[in-house]
């Protein structure tokens, strides 16, 4: 998967150990990829996916989403994704770990 878009974030981080003691905070920025819908789209197409039907109503509930995110409606076609791939987990080569990182990325992009 190819992450198009990057988001600058101040991360702050410290270490305690098993007393309970707390070392000094760091912090850094950093950027952290956010994905789009084009990540999306690209994910489903290099998935393990053996019905192509399956896919191209994949790639078009993604594309939908597109289209009423450019109309600023809500993404109604991403919940219908979500649906499918809950649905089809474990078919048509659709193992449970591509499902998760399917919905990871919808996750990160409703976020």
């Amino acid at each position: 998967m190819v992450v198009r878009s990057t988001i600058l974030h101040k991360l702050q981080y410290y270490s305690v150990d098993k007393a309970g003691n707390k070392e000094t905070p760091h912090s850094r920025e950093a950027g952290i990829a956010k994905p789009e819908l084009g990540d999306l789209k690209e994910s489903i197409e290099d998935s393990n996916i053996d019905n192509e039907g399956i896919t191209n109503a994949m790639t078009a509930k993604v594309r939908a989403a597109q289209h009423q995110l450019d109309a600023g409606h809500d993404l109604n076609s991403i919940n219908a994704l979500t649906n499918q791939l809950n649905a089809l987990e474990g078919k048509h080569g659709l193992a449970p770990q591509t499902v998760l990182a399917l919905l990871a990325i919808i996750s990160l992009l409703l976020g």
